[in-house]
């Protein structure tokens, strides 16, 4: 950028508003520069300064090839996402829990307690199984196992994608044998395993799982008149 000569050095010009200013300075050619104003408010012992500026050719080429720099940068980063997108969905996280219900009413209640496993072993957690199976024969197509974790949570890793199959979680077997009893109907729990259904994060949260305990707790009935239930003998 550069200042016409012909002016005089940037300080000298502080005289009269922009008003007065502009049709001076405003669009004057000087060879392959155009000026613009810019004030600069208060500068020193003047009270206001209006500086033309003026940009060469060099500088709207050296903008333009920023710009033209940017927008390829842009469209590098995007197609790497796109690609990225596109491996993410042949792989799904399916993720839940196993719980005990403490009450025998076949749903989580305030004490109802997860079913964890021993952080010393990977396989001393609740099991459960994921399988998928054709919609029209009922062939099993997919299956994968896991056990729950410390605090009662499973991950299971699903790879390629099953839009045509029915996917479902399913509880196997419980490491507590006060709490092993199956919960008829509600073993399972459908998840989808496909990447075509808008969803743009490859996790999918499975419904929570259980087991029954053996016999109910003692203050099952205070926890079940809390939700409003009708009295039940233990």
């Amino acid at each position: 950028m550069a200042v016409p000569e012909s002016l005089g050095p940037p300080w000298t010009i502080n005289s009269g508003s922009a008003a007065e200013l502009r049709p001076r300075f405003e669009g004057l050619e000087l060879g392959s520069e155009r000026c613009t104003l810019f004030s600069t408010g208060q500068r020193k012992a003047f009270t206001s300064a209006y500086l033309p500026i003026c940009h060469t050719h060099k500088d709207k080429v050296k903008t333009m090839a920023k710009a033209v720099a940017l927008v390829a940068s842009a469209l590098c980063f995007l197609a790497l996402a796109s690609l990225a997108q596109c491996h993410e969905k042949n792989q799904f996280h399916i993720e839940g829990k196993v719980y005990c219900d403490t009450c025998r009413v076949q749903f989580e209640t305030r004490i109802s307690d997860n079913i964890p496993g021993n952080s010393h072993d990977n396989n001393s957690g609740a099991k459960v199984r994921l399988e998928c199976k054709n919609r029209e024969h009922g062939k099993i197509t997919y299956s994968v196992e896991g056990v729950t974790d410390a605090n009662g949570q499973y991950s299971l890793l699903v790879e390629g994608d099953h839009e045509e199959e029915i996917c479902e979680v399913r509880v196997v077997e419980s490491p507590r044998e006060d709490c092993a009893d199956p919960m008829e109907g509600l073993e399972h729990a459908r998840v989808a395993c496909t990447g075509n259904n808008g969803l743009l994060t490859p996790v999918r949260y499975a419904n929570p799982l259980g087991f029954m305990k053996k016999e109910s707790l003692s203050n099952c009935k205070e926890v079940l008149d809390e939700l409003g239930f009708l009295p039940i003998t233990y």
